[in-house]
């Protein structure tokens, strides 16, 4: 074997299983480009930029917290803390009402439906805010489950 052809030999080899690497690649780059594509969509559906989408309020404190101050818009100009993002998103998108704030207002009379067992489960479950308007300041059981067996005798 003339010396010569050694490097050859090796440059042929290389070349060949590469190439065999190349096809075997070909599924991971297809894998890895409809990844890529999928992830850009989530993300972009996060940050708010498909079509019809309106910002809330925790849209808004969560593009904040990522620091996307100024895809915010001109409101947000210049603020760069985002602490003081979430307070100018609370300022510009109003927060809504929280489901038990909600329920609590709506209530005027002792829930329906409600017994004083399932009254007395929930106090102890320091659910006292869920019970209505008539259990307002009161955060300790014992007080709570007096309050079931006054409106919801046993």
């Amino acid at each position: 074997k003339p010396f010569w052809l050694t490097p050859f030999r090796v440059k042929l080899q290389l070349e060949t299983r590469y190439s065999i690497q190349a096809v075997a690649m070909q599924p991971f780059h297809v894998a890895l480009a409809l990844f890529v594509l999928a992830t850009s969509a989530s993300v972009a559906e996060s940050f708010g930029l498909r079509a019809g989408w309106t910002m809330e309020n925790k849209q808004c404190k969560a593009t904040c917290q990522r620091f996307g101050m100024k895809s915010l818009g001109p409101n947000f100009s210049g603020i760069s803390d985002p602490t003081a993002c979430c307070s100018k998103c609370d300022a510009v998108y109003k927060p809504a009402p929280a489901l038990v704030q909600m329920h609590t207002m709506e209530l005027a009379s002792p829930q329906p439906g409600m017994d004083n067992k399932t009254c007395k489960v929930t106090c102890q479950r320091f659910g006292m805010s869920s019970l209505g308007p008539f259990f307002k300041g009161i955060t300790n059981p014992t007080d709570c489950c007096a309050k079931c067996d006054e409106l919801y005798k046993a």
